[in-house]
């Protein structure tokens, strides 16, 4: 009787690893783009809630998102294939995470969209510095099959200030302020102004309209 206790304890033991195991595994992969293996969406809200909850406490706390969206890339898909398209992303994701100090976070919004969000920054000046070394890191070739590729990159900056919006709120300002950078001849970076919102909202209203006048 003994032995048959003991066997099936070590069993339960074995049981319960494994399903500790696959829970790990199934926790990880729902926080994590399977691709590139950073962090989703939905860990760079949580924690750009954690900032937001933070400068409500600490005077003087800055912290900010960068939303980086690749230019041409889907040409680059579509010629060379998505196994290539692949290997783009992957190397695009370790230099973003080069760019990055302790603290900061890099993350995989979808498509070829990434986000940086920038923890316990100085001042606002200090993502200006860590766009243009994103931007810098985007340039450079990568080999492929024997030949330089080269990207690049439009980023929208979205700053904490008085009034910190929610974290869905600041994604989309860093979104509208990455499309006015690609509108104004891609490859840089533009800070998000309230303006750049109206104007998209204006925008929206007058497709709208006019799509509602043709029905009509």
């Amino acid at each position: 009787g003994a032995d048959k206790k003991a066997v099936r304890v070590a069993g339960s033991q074995t049981d319960i690893h494994l399903r500790k195991l696959t829970e790990t595994s199934l926790l990880r992969d729902a926080l994590h783009d399977p691709l590139t293996g950073l962090p989703n969406r939905a860990v760079l809200l949580d924690r750009l809630g954690r900032c937001q909850a933070r400068g409500k406490r600490r005077k003087g706390y800055h912290y900010a998102l960068l939303y980086l969206d690749t230019d041409d890339f889907k040409t680059v898909n579509q010629s060379l294939g998505t196994q290539v398209g692949d290997r783009l992303l992957k190397e695009l994701a370790q230099r973003l995470e080069q760019c990055l100090r302790p603290g900061d976070t890099v993350g995989r919004l979808g498509g070829d969209e990434f986000a940086l969000i920038l923890d316990d920054l100085a001042g606002p000046k200090d993502a200006e510095v860590v766009a243009d070394r994103v931007m810098e890191f985007c340039r450079q070739p990568i080999m492929v099959e024997g030949r330089p590729l080269y990207l690049s990159a439009s980023i929208g900056i979205a700053l904490s200030g008085e009034e910190a919006p929610s974290a869905a709120d600041m994604l989309r300002d860093a979104e509208t302020a990455m499309v006015q950078a690609k509108a104004g001849g891609r490859s840089n970076w533009r800070l998000f102004e309230p303006s750049m919102l109206k104007a998209a909202v204006s925008r929206l209203d007058l497709d709208s309209g006019l799509r509602q006048a043709l029905e009509e």
